[in-house]
């Protein structure tokens, strides 16, 4: 590709934001295509695991932009979805060539993987089109359809992607497209690279902490003071349940429910930073917002929770059931580990406490307990006396629901 149409196509990716850079390829790549003369009605990049793509939840997203819908043709395939699916198993471009039902869903781009070339154009005011999709494009207006691939590595099957028109492509289209499908092979391997790492960070270590690593807080002992919200969370029953149910039935319990507390927690601006076992660290980051907002979004964290587990375990017949420990204080927030080994994480004496206060609340045959800079922006809260907890060198006031 001409180095103009290079930089039309970088210079375009950089002036989004990382959590836009698949919209913003697609738009990118049509800026730098109809420099060319290729006017482009309809753009779909099919990003899947077996064509190289790594998202932490999605199995695939099937990007598909057009000059009408924009991106709303667009749909996400979950990892779920695919668990039972034959192609997840052993496969091979052979394999896919003889697969009746893949080579109908994949429509042109099983043409591209049976003929092993790079180009494929179909006029779509043709008569007795061959695929489905070909049909309802041309219904939608368009009378031209190229599709091609891509070179990407890691990739078992190669990555595709199609173009289309309400109008005619130039006769030579194809000369056209070739000469550059290496810069758009690395400006799709970059996008979506790039993606993946930051939902890698997202998913791992949460949306804010994993959004600071990625930003460049990677060093080891790259560490600040905050105050911050803490809660620890322990799974009541977990040991019980394990005997009973085996570590192949457990697994997907233990999903469901931390699956409901990170929901409750998101949507009080709280966020899971690591999973301890059977337990859970959340921290609510209170740099935007009061401490009595901190403290009250962390009492709404446990109710929510609490009531959600609830449901749960009366609709599975499961003895479900957790512990909070919840307070807020000044923490050591940032990277610690060995050269080669590191984890993002909260240490000082207010995470002992908070740890502490969980461990309470089986004591006390409670589900919940606050320490007193929770408890005096939280009027419902009632104190339980104060507690002697170990490594804690003064006595605790705490509260509970």
């Amino acid at each position: 590709m001409s180095k103009s149409v290079s930089e039309l196509i970088l210079n375009h990716l950089s002036d989004y934001r990382v959590e836009q850079c698949l919209h913003s390829l697609i738009y990118a790549i049509k800026i730098g295509l109809e420099s060319l003369g290729i006017k482009i009605d309809r753009i779909q990049l099919p990003f899947t695991k077996l064509g190289g793509f790594r998202h932490p939840t999605y199995w695939a997203i099937i990007l598909t932009w057009n000059d009408i819908n924009h991106f709303e043709d667009s749909f996400i395939v979950p990892h779920e979805d695919k668990s039972n699916d034959a192609i997840e198993g052993n496969f091979s471009l052979e394999n896919i060539i003889q697969n009746e039902e893949l080579a109908e869903r994949l429509g042109s781009f099983y043409e591209l993987i049976k003929s092993q070339k790079q180009f494929y154009q179909q006029k779509l005011d043709q008569p007795n089109l061959a695929y489905p999709m070909h049909k309802k494009l041309k219904e939608q207006g368009y009378v031209d359809y190229c599709a091609f691939t891509l070179a990407l590595p890691y990739s078992p099957v190669p990555q595709f992607m199609s173009i289309s028109s309400r109008q005619a492509f130039p006769e030579n289209i194809e000369k056209l497209i070739l000469p550059h499908i290496s810069t758009l092979s690395m400006a799709v391997y970059g996008a979506y690279r790039t993606n993946q790492a930051y939902k890698l960070a997202e998913c791992y270590i949460g949306p804010r902490t994993g959004a600071r690593v990625m930003n460049g807080e990677i060093a080891r002992n790259h560490s600040s003071i905050r105050e911050i919200g803490i809660m620890f969370c322990d799974i009541r029953n977990f040991t019980k349940l394990s005997e009973e149910l085996g570590s192949s039935k457990i697994v997907p319990i233990m999903n469901d429910i931390f699956e409901l507390i990170a929901q409750a927690a998101s949507a009080h601006g709280g966020e899971i930073l690591k999973f301890i076992g059977d337990a859970v660290l959340l921290i609510f980051d209170h740099d935007k917002v009061s401490a009595e907002q901190t403290s009250k979004s962390i009492v709404a964290t446990v109710e929510d929770s609490l009531r959600l587990l609830d449901e749960y375990a009366q609709k599975n017949s499961l003895p479900v059931t957790a512990g909070f420990g919840c307070h807020i204080g000044q923490v050591t927030y940032g990277n610690i580990g060995s050269k080669t080994r590191l984890d993002f994480t909260v240490m000082g004496p207010n995470v002992n406490l908070t740890s502490r206060l969980e461990s309470l609340t089986k004591s006390l045959d409670t589900h919940a307990l606050f320490s007193e800079s929770i408890a005096k922006y939280v009027s419902k809260l009632t104190p339980c006396g104060e507690h002697k907890l170990k490594g804690i060198s003064k006595p605790v006031k705490a509260w509970k629901l």
